[in-house]
């Protein structure tokens, strides 16, 4: 009957040293995961600044290609040749499109009917 009660104790001095080492576990696990967890809001402030940054950049860039296409339009554009510069503003050309065959004179759709 005595070796029943060893038997026992035996087993609860074990349980007893198997629940020390996994609360140690468990807390080494609880370190990492905050470790990791301070870590990704660290890449994620990390990010945001670096995009922001990217962001400011681009519109600069964009801002100052916006600026020299402007300043490169009113430099070319004069009094003497105003009605030229214009976009829409060229000699009438009648297209391709309503004539029959090359070479022969226009026909328009106005006089088809």
């Amino acid at each position: 009957m005595a070796a029943v009660f060893v038997l026992v104790g035996g087993g609860i001095l074990a349980g007893v040293f198997l629940i020390f080492i996994e609360i140690a576990y468990k807390r080494q696990q609880m370190k990492k995961e905050r470790e990791l967890e301070v870590a990704r809001a660290a890449t994620d402030r990390w990010r945001g600044t670096i995009e922001k940054h990217k962001n400011k950049r681009r519109k600069a860039m964009l801002r100052k290609i916006q600026e020299q296409k402007n300043l490169n339009f009113l430099d070319s554009y004069s009094e003497k040749s105003a009605l030229h510069d214009l976009p829409g503003a060229q000699p009438y050309q009648r297209s391709a499109i309503y004539k029959d065959h090359p070479g022969e004179e226009m026909v328009f759709k106005e006089n088809l009917v």
